[in-house]
């Protein structure tokens, strides 16, 4: 899933099956912003769309807290939807 501004891609989260832990549906892969930008609230709206599009019974995220914000952005997620949301940092 993508967020575009002007018709460029600024915001990316993927999506798959879950790849270590298959007591999971589905993991998030990965998630990012266009390189110099801040996408309040792209997350989160990404997130919305796919729960909302595919009904996920629980997802897992991993993250490595070397370039992740000690998985804050995950973790915000699981407040908006509520299902069983799992961040497994490194």
């Amino acid at each position: 899933l993508a967020l575009t501004y002007n018709n460029e891609i600024v915001s990316v989260m993927t999506f798959g099956s879950s790849r270590y832990n298959k007591n999971y549906q589905w993991e998030i892969i990965r998630f990012c912003n266009k390189q110099g930008f801040v996408i309040v609230g792209g997350a989160q709206k990404l997130f919305t769309y796919f729960c909302k599009t595919c009904n996920p019974n629980n997802v897992i995220s991993y993250c490595d807290n070397h370039v992740q914000n000690n998985g804050q952005t995950i973790l915000e997620l699981s407040k908006y939807i509520n299902l069983d949301l799992i961040n497994s940092c490194k």
